[in-house]
């Protein structure tokens, strides 16, 4: 799916680390999981990109 917002409602329960967005630098695990949750819930694999600015205060 393309995620235009972070929605946490939208994140399955129980999954390893709990309920959230989770995110790699990996692209290739990323490209695998998009693929393996399209043939799962139908539809085409999407990558979505985010650019983290992280500052200190």
């Amino acid at each position: 799916m393309d995620i235009k917002v972070i929605d946490l409602a939208m994140c399955r329960p129980y999954k390893d680390f709990g309920e959230g967005f989770y995110l790699t630098v990996m692209k290739e695990r990323s490209e695998k999981m998009a693929k393996r949750v399209a043939r799962i819930y139908g539809g085409s694999p999407v990558l979505n990109g985010f650019e983290i600015v992280v500052s200190s205060i």
